[in-house]
């Protein structure tokens, strides 16, 4: 049958053949990469400096879990990750559906493995190189997720298709790709309900931290940032505000830690000046165990803030005109016990609120993740509490991460139990390496003194303490009062 010039031209386009098609994505990927160039030694330079990180080893099924759950839900940033896995599961089976309909779309084949080669190559890639320097987060694979949503949408779209053909088995195949995507819809409205009204999800306030502090902070005050790096967006938001990075970084970098050498830095940046918000956002990276509170809290008081906000804490100190900030710790009952040669208790100073700040300082190249646990004990050795094992300072700052001659703080809070009495107690101590055995107690000459240290004994009825070097044979050192256990609560 003779075909009109108009028919002819709406007739299915020539095939093209597949070398062609590969030269012309070799050809769009070479301009891309060529654009990239100018870029390229800034890259470089980020690879080879960025301590943004903590050293480990990459943990595989982690990373491929974070990448699933990121690539289907938009998690960990719409979901928590518990639930995120369960659902993903569903998708699991709905890519199982896929594949079903990609066996139909053999024809395709060119097509397809592109589309898996646009997934897998930068997955395996990115995965390489993490291994290398163990940094990883889904979203740098954010522009291979397509990809996946290709290949779905491919499959489920060949199993829909087969109705055309008839019989139970097409039938039962559009069923399948129908209730599939209808999984993938609900899926995504659940994702996206939780983003917009989960408040687990909400971003850093740091505009509502700014115009608060704008409206309150006085003329003889100052504002600290910790960490530092977050001044490009405070200054947005602040207008101008004066701040003090702490540190003084640009970009975040884990080992930037904050130790008690930056009360110079508060002594210069804080000359003339009464009082001091401090700015608080991924300071337990910076400053995990709280240096820079700790300084300010011992030379002055801190005052109430009557607002909070979300992911950035906000606190204001006040002092007195002849407050000093010096560069040593704060404290307050001295002590100089050694245990195992790699760790010294210097002492210790307690806050109003009960919760006692106990300073250390390691000896040498540590190793080992300390743990500290103790008891409360009377003068007959009865039990009053339990400290929990815990490591030395915050979770966050184990001890292989300590530096010799780095003063490291630790906050703990005296477990008294239930109905115990003021009177005169002790905080029995004993520290020891995750897995291994407590640490000796030496003395001045080297020899063990025994595994615990009673570190805090109560001189006053009231509950008021002092610190004593008090290995398990005997005393070992003088004692100051200044200890006073947390009867909070008790009758």
């Amino acid at each position: 049958t003779p075909h009109s010039p108009l028919s002819a031209s709406r007739s299915a386009p020539p095939v093209r053949h597949p070398s062609s098609l590969v030269a012309e994505a070799l050809l769009a990927a070479g301009v891309i990469l060529v654009g990239y160039l100018p870029w390229l030694p800034f890259v470089l330079n980020r690879y080879r400096v960025d301590a943004s990180y903590w050293q480990g080893q990459l943990k595989l099924g982690e990373a491929l879990r974070h990448t699933w759950i990121s690539f289907t839900l938009g998690a960990p940033y719409t979901l928590l990750e518990p639930d995120a896995v369960r659902i993903g599961w569903g998708f699991v089976a709905v890519v199982g559906v896929a594949v079903i309909g990609l066996v139909w779309r053999s024809r395709d084949a060119w097509a397809i493995g592109y589309l898996l080669g646009y997934l897998l190559v930068p997955v395996l890639a990115i995965l390489v190189l993490s291994s290398r320097t163990p940094k990883f987060n889904p979203r740098y694979l954010m522009l291979a997720s397509p990809a996946l949503w290709l290949l779905v949408a491919a499959g489920l779209g060949a199993l829909l298709h087969l109705r055309s053909r008839g019989g139970p088995v097409t039938a039962l195949s559009a069923g399948a790709s129908l209730v599939a995507v209808g999984f993938i819809l609900v899926a995504f409205v659940y994702a996206d309900h939780s983003w917009f009204t989960d408040r687990r999800f909400t971003k850093p306030d740091f505009r509502g931290a700014a115009l608060y502090v704008r409206a309150h902070i006085a003329r003889d005050e100052a504002v600290l940032l910790v960490s530092g790096h977050m001044s490009p967006v405070w200054d947005y938001y602040a207008d101008g505000l004066p701040r003090v990075r702490l540190p003084d970084i640009d970009v975040l970098d884990v080992n930037a830690v904050l130790d008690y050498r930056v009360g110079d830095r508060l002594a210069r940046a804080l000359a003339g000046k009464r009082g001091a918000w401090l700015i608080l956002w991924q300071d337990d990276v910076v400053d995990p165990s709280g240096v820079v509170a700790d300084i300010l809290d011992a030379v002055g008081t801190e005052l109430p803030v009557d607002r909070s906000f979300w992911h950035v804490a906000v606190r204001h100190f006040r002092w007195a005109p002849d407050a000093r900030f010096e560069r040593e710790p704060p404290i307050a009952y001295p002590a100089h016990v050694d245990f195992g040669g790699k760790v010294w208790l210097l002492g210790h100073r307690q806050r109003d609120d009960g919760e006692l700040h106990v300073y250390w300082e390691a000896q040498v190249p540590l190793y080992e993740d300390l743990k500290v646990a103790g008891e409360l004990v009377d003068a007959i050795g009865h039990v009053w509490g339990r400290l929990p094992d815990r490591r030395l300072s915050a979770y966050e700052y184990p001890s292989f991460r300590w530096q010799p001659g780095e003063v490291v703080l630790g906050r703990y809070r005296l477990p008294a139990d239930p109905g115990t009495p003021p009177g005169e107690y002790r905080l029995r101590l004993r520290v020891y390496p995750e897995g291994g055995s407590p640490l000796e107690v030496l003395d001045a000459s080297g020899a063990p003194q025994g595994v615990r240290v009673h570190h805090a004994h109560t001189c006053a009825s009231v509950g008021r303490g002092c610190l004593v070097a008090d290995a398990e044979a005997g005393p070992a050192a003088g004692s100051a009062c200044g200890f006073r256990p947390d009867l909070a609560g008790n009758g």
